[in-house]
């Protein structure tokens, strides 16, 4: 009788240290990642002074559009064929859709083209940044690391309904290596060119 109350009370042990995890494996942190506009990016859009304000057009910039495959905060990253896995350990910090906006946000921001930029319900304003991105892939592990962006970005006219600027854009680049802060970097750059890009096919004076 002695022995087996010894033993019991071993077993209460045990599953008090396993419910604490005292005895659990220790867990890989989460990584969150950001994107931000890319200051080094080639031909970088002038930084706006206050008597740039005067007259320009105040613009609307909403989330992106993003494909359902890559819309998740969980970083994607393709392998072999068809197979794809999404990193539990790395995610956007926010969702790849304001991400997106936030960039291409701070991008225009800088712009002297437009005098204003707002978001949410109650924006207002003459035109409309509208983003999409058909694809947000790191390509690993099989082969050579790569990243790939793809997606447009369209100017609207909201008073007359019609398009001002259509930039799209494909984008498949080498990675130094198969981390996936490289590729978050990547992206950053990538998506920083193409806004620029997208701002010089842009017109000078907007009313």
């Amino acid at each position: 009788m002695k022995l087996q109350i010894v033993l019991s009370a071993s077993l209460v042990l045990v599953s008090a240290l396993l419910l604490s995890g005292c005895l659990s494996q220790p867990t890989e942190p989460t990584n969150y990642y950001v994107l931000e506009f890319d200051d080094s990016a080639s031909g970088a859009p002038p930084e706006r002074g206050a008597a740039d304000d005067a007259g320009a057009a105040a613009v609307i910039i909403q989330d992106a559009e993003v494909a359902p495959m890559f819309d998740r905060r969980q970083l994607l990253q393709r392998l072999d064929g068809p197979l794809v896995r999404y990193r539990n350990g790395d995610l956007w910090a926010v969702s790849p859709a304001t991400a997106v906006a936030n960039l291409v946000r701070e991008g225009v921001e800088r712009s002297p083209r437009f005098g204003s930029v707002s978001t949410g319900r109650r924006a207002a304003g003459s035109y409309e940044v509208v983003i999409r991105i058909d694809a947000l892939t790191h390509y690993c592990c099989s082969r050579a690391s790569e990243g790939e962006v793809a997606g447009e970005l369209t100017l609207l006219d909201l008073q007359s309904g019609s398009t001002v600027t259509r930039h799209r854009f494909e984008r498949r680049e080498a990675l130094g290596d198969e981390e996936p802060q490289s590729f978050v970097e990547a992206v950053s750059r990538i998506l920083s060119e193409e806004v620029i890009a997208f701002l010089g096919k842009t017109p000078d004076e907007l009313e």
